[in-house]
This record gives C-alpha cells, structure tokens and sequence, in this order.
C-alpha cells in the first residue's frame, strides 16, 4: 500500500493519486486500486475507461474511518493499493487508527503532496508530524511530491520553492518528484482515463479522432469537441516522456516489481519434497 496524505486540501493529493502514482503502479505490476477515504471528494470519480480500478469510501456518518481503513487493508490482497487520504479529520482519524492497529506494517510508502511555498510548506510539517506522532513505529519511506509547479526542471522548482526543498532535506525525505500543473491532467477526465494511459495509446486515439473528425465535417459542435479531444491526446503524449522519468525517479524509492516478487514466493504454496530417488531405487 502507498498512502497518500496532506492534512489540508488543495495540496494535489488527488492528482498524484491519479495520474502518478496509479499509472506508475500500473505500469509496474499490471494492476493497481486507487481508492479514496473522504467525506466530500471523489475525484477519480470520471475516470471510468481506466484500467486503474478506482473506488470512494466516505468517511463521516455512513462510515466511521476505523471500518474504512480496515477495508482498505483487506483490499490489498487483490491488488496494490493507493490510498488518498481525505484532509482534516479524516486524515487524523485515518493515522490514529493505523497507528493503534499496527496497520504501517501494511504501509510501503507514504507520498506528502506539497503544492506551492509557504503556508503549503508548513501543512507539509504538520502533516509530518502527525504521522511521526500518531504512527511512531512506521519506518518505510516518506516521499515528497512537488505538484502543480511551472516546471519540470528541478532546479527552477527549487528557486521557486526553496522552503519545501529545506523541509525535504531537513526530514530526510525521498524526492522529490515534480508533478507540474499541465492541461491534460485536469481535461484527461473528458477520456476517462489518467493522461499516461491516453499516452498509451495515442497514435490509436489520433487516428479515431481524425476518421470522426472527417464524418462530422458538417456538424461544427462536433469538430469543436473533437479538437478539444485532440488536444487532450496531443497534451497527454506531451506529458509522457516526464511521466516516465518520474516513474523511475519512484522505482530508486520503492522497488514495486521486486516486493511483488518477494510477495508472490512467500505466499506460493510449498512444494512437494521429491520422492527420495523413488524411494531409493525401490530399495
């Protein structure tokens, strides 16, 4: 399981769940479950043509967060997991539990979205601590996430956050990885998959695009909307090759394939001792 948490919203915790993290598991291990414990966001909600199987537990009156994060836990025997935990409350109540029920031994990660400077910075603290306080025995990684930045380039992330850079060293976290505020992720909605899967399979999507484009040359609304689906495409390719160096940015802090692995021979039936040489020969 990889736990994604910010203890405000508007940090991009949604978006790293989605359209990093997933894809990259995806890609990993040929499956991956993102859900989401909230009492108000279902963010992957459009996303029904993905291959990530996504689903929402709502956290508040119709369940408490203790049943949730239990469900969760029994989700990761079917597939990799990735939480998104909801801000506030919720994520409070999401790491007391884990903490009191020795569920960070289930935890292989813990991703911190931190979206901008300043007062997003210091949430990034707060939220810091609160997993140190509340879950005192974890020891997997923390990463942090740079989202929505102006760039790729580390560098001109770092001029323009220098004070998420000095909490990232002074804690000792991984990263970062840089996660910018480009179009595809928001409108890779209208295709209902993550931009990296329309990436995926771009040339197909192009060709489809232009034969439609072709049959509604006498419907104006329609060419509208399918240059805007284009564009989607075009975006969304353009976005790949920095998904990519991203996801290998992510195997340097956690090796999915070899925990899969490892996973699969430790839970692979024992197989028979060998008969002992026919049982020596029939004596």
């Amino acid at each position: 399981m990889i736990l994604v948490i910010n203890t405000k919203g508007g940090s991009g915790k949604s978006t790293t769940s989605m359209q990093l993290l997933a894809p990259w598991v995806l890609e990993r291990t040929g499956k991956a479950a993102l859900v989401e414990l909230d009492d108000e966001n279902h963010d992957s909600a459009d996303f029904t043509d993905s291959a990530i199987q996504s689903e929402r537990v709502k956290v508040g009156k119709e369940v408490d967060a203790e049943f949730a994060i239990d469900q969760l836990i029994a989700r990761t025997d079917d597939a990799y997991v990735i939480a998104d935990i909801g801000g506030n409350r919720t994520s409070a109540m999401a790491l007391q539990h884990i903490g009191a029920r020795g569920y960070d031994a289930f935890i292989d990660m813990i991703v911190v979205p931190v979206s901008g400077p300043g007062q997003d910075v210091a949430n990034a603290k707060k939220t810091l601590d609160h997993v140190r306080e509340l879950m005192p025995d974890y020891d997997g990684k923390i990463l942090m996430v740079m989202t929505r930045t102006t760039s790729t380039d580390v560098r001109s992330v770092r001029r323009r956050m220098p004070d998420a850079f000095a909490l990232l060293d002074r804690e000792k976290l991984a990263g970062p990885i840089i996660l910018p505020n480009d179009n595809s992720f928001p409108m890779s909605r209208t295709l209902k998959m993550s931009a990296w899967e329309i990436a995926q399979q771009g040339e197909e999507l192009k060709g489809q695009l232009r034969d439609a484009m072709r049959e509604a040359r006498n419907n104006p609304q329609k060419r509208e909307e399918l240059a805007m689906l284009t564009a989607v495409v075009n975006d969304s390719v353009g976005m790949k090759e920095h998904l990519e160096t991203q996801f290998s940015e992510l195997d340097k802090v956690l090796d999915l394939r070899a925990i899969i692995q490892q996973h699969a021979a430790d839970t692979a039936p024992a197989k028979p001792a060998k008969k002992e040489k026919a049982a020596e020969q029939s004596a």
